[in-house]
């Protein structure tokens, strides 16, 4: 299943719900099928899922997805605002979301 989702196509983040050793063992199991991941569909695959927010419920879960959704979306590190050396957002990437 891992191995079909991965090679669906043009999806950019693919994440796994739960503990590491869950993704280890996936990719184990893919591995043992005979199947491996290329370096590229790899880097798609994120799990566990979500940025190092300190969630602890559900509803902090999803805002550490949906900030890590962001983050791929947007091709960046997430880290403190205030650790920021020039501005926080690029005008230029503004200005084409908006035509």
């Amino acid at each position: 299943m891992l191995q079909q989702l991965v090679s669906f196509g043009p999806v950019t983040y693919i994440g796994i719900l739960g503990p590491r050793k869950k993704t280890d063992r996936l990719l184990d199991d893919l591995q043992k099928a005979g199947s491996n991941l290329s370096e590229a569909e790899s880097e798609r695959l994120h799990g566990p899922v979500g940025l190092n927010i300190g969630a602890e419920t559900a509803e902090e879960i999803a805002v550490a997805i949906m900030a890590e959704l962001l983050a791929v979306k947007h091709q960046s590190k997430a880290g403190f605002l205030r650790d920021l050396n020039g501005p926080i957002h690029n005008r230029k990437s503004i200005a084409a979301s908006t035509l």
